[in-house]
């Protein structure tokens, strides 16, 4: 008796969508091993100049985006985030890296403290420091919220960062114009 003619294959799966586009994605950065670097170590030198996109989820980020890093041979690298979407990948809900830096809420804590530092120029020729109440309440944060902020982004809490712009103001006055001398007769 001859022998059964095995059953017919099954049809393979179609690949994921945008599988094709990510293979063809890679290497769109000159280094990728800087790249890799700056992300795990959220540098804010190459946000606007480097967007990674994760094959696994599917998703493309920010350098600075504060997610859980993923495996390496899942990132593909990228110089313009338009070349991120034409690969297939979403922007990030977290990061927004469709926006120009400075306006994701990734982004919201350092303009919060430079908006703080702002107001609080103008307060410097003044006898007392103002108090940290009023402008927490105008952005709209509690003070120690403004204090953890503030000192993250520019090493100072809000109290000694004003002392020390007042000392910096007082050791370099603005010059004056030396008065003019009437010639000699």
């Amino acid at each position: 008796m001859p022998a059964a003619a095995p059953p017919p294959a099954a049809p393979r799966p179609p690949p994921r969508p945008g599988r094709a586009a990510w293979r063809a994605a890679r290497g769109t950065v000159a280094d990728e091993d800087a790249a890799w670097a700056a992300w795990q170590h959220h540098d804010a030198h190459a946000d606007g100049r480097l967007w990674i996109g994760v094959t696994s989820t599917g998703i493309y980020c920010r350098p600075v985006c504060r997610v859980r890093l993923p495996r390496r041979e899942n990132c593909r690298f990228f110089a313009q985030a338009t070349q991120a979407e034409a690969a297939g990948f979403r922007a990030c809900l977290r990061c927004r890296p469709e926006q120009a830096p400075g306006l994701a809420r990734v982004d919201g804590p350092a303009t919060l403290a430079d908006l703080a530092a702002d107001w609080l120029r103008p307060t410097l020729q003044t006898a007392r420091p103002p108090a940290l109440g009023p402008i927490a309440a105008r952005l709209g944060i509690s003070p120690r919220h403004l204090r953890r902020i503030f000192v993250r982004r520019h090493g100072l809490a809000p109290l000694a960062w004003w002392h020390d712009q007042r000392r910096t103001v007082r050791a370099d006055p603005t010059p004056t114009p030396a008065p003019a001398v009437p010639p000699c007769r």
